[in-house]
């Protein structure tokens, strides 16, 4: 891999350990109801590299688990030093680690709404994915406009395990209907409304998320790519409307004849569902000439 990243070669970055504690002492509250108030210190030299992972619970006496607290502010760093890629770093205010901590506990009990998507595909397997190793110094990315979630549908594309856009909540949605505007000028924005129903047992929030296509375009693009999102929150059994906004950039192209960007006028189709690739409902616009 070449090329540099914040003026580092990139090698350089790949060999650099990522976390180094120096003799660190985190403090732990002393366990049980009737001890008296005092600290229980736990000393941590360690080194985590490029290719290892940090945890919060569990390796019990790897020093991981300790680290991955003080780093988050889980626990309060007594003394010691622990740097991130050379640079020295540090945990939480008292504050903060409460707010993270309030935070943390409310999403694992169910108080509030896991709200994060995924920004990237997570693929049930290697197969079919593009090649990772360079060849005489040089790593081509072959899949050129079909990067990621782009490719779905192309020769040869697999379903993922987990799909751009993917997340989970505590709550169901179901997805009733999508209203568009029949004709669309070109170069103007357009809005998309989808109707959806909490149809759980409790309040939630929702990602609804909007997809373009060209089913019979002339000009090479995705199958679908993301034009527009919303986030709308419901009561148990309430249905809400998810206003999205759709820029005029998302149904362009880019026309190497002209240099600049172009529309193609004709039926676009618009998918709106919870991901990349679960999308109930579609409806179709016409983009004109302008």
């Amino acid at each position: 891999m070449t090329g540099t990243m914040n003026g580092t070669p990139k090698k350089e970055l790949l060999a650099e350990p990522l976390l180094v504690a120096e003799d660190v002492v985190v403090e732990y509250p002393a366990k049980g109801w009737r001890k008296p108030p005092f600290r229980v210190l736990k000393r941590v030299s360690i080194t985590i590299g490029a290719g290892e992972t940090l945890g919060l619970v569990g390796e019990s006496g790897s020093g991981k688990t300790t680290l991955g607290r003080a780093v988050l502010g889980l626990v309060p760093v007594a003394s010691g030093t622990v740097r991130y890629r050379g640079k020295v770093i540090s945990g939480l205010g008292a504050k903060e680690r409460r707010a993270l901590s309030d935070a943390l506990a409310d999403v694992l009990l169910g108080v509030r709404e896991p709200g994060g998507r995924l920004p990237t595909v997570w693929p049930a397997s290697e197969r079919g994915l593009p090649a990772t190793e360079p060849v005489d110094g040089v790593l081509a990315y072959d899949e050129g406009l079909f990067i990621g979630y782009r490719g779905a549908g192309r020769a040869g594309w697999q379903p993922p395990r987990y799909d751009f856009g993917h997340g989970l909540g505590y709550t169901t949605w179901d997805y009733v209907s999508i209203d568009v505007p029949g004709e669309v000028p070109s170069g103007a924005d357009l809005t998309v409304e989808i109707r959806i129903r909490n149809s759980g047992t409790r309040h939630g929030k929702e990602v609804v998320q909007v997809y373009a296509g060209r089913p019979d375009g002339t000009v090479e693009r995705p199958v679908r790519w993301l034009a527009g999102f919303a986030v709308v929150e419901a009561s148990a059994g309430e249905e809400v409307v998810a206003t999205v906004t759709v820029d005029a950039r998302a149904l362009r192209h880019w026309d190497t004849e002209s240099g600049g960007w172009a529309v193609e006028p004709g039926s676009f189709r618009l998918a709106a569902g919870p991901s990349s690739t679960t999308l109930p409902l579609t409806a179709d616009i016409a983009v004109d000439r302008g």
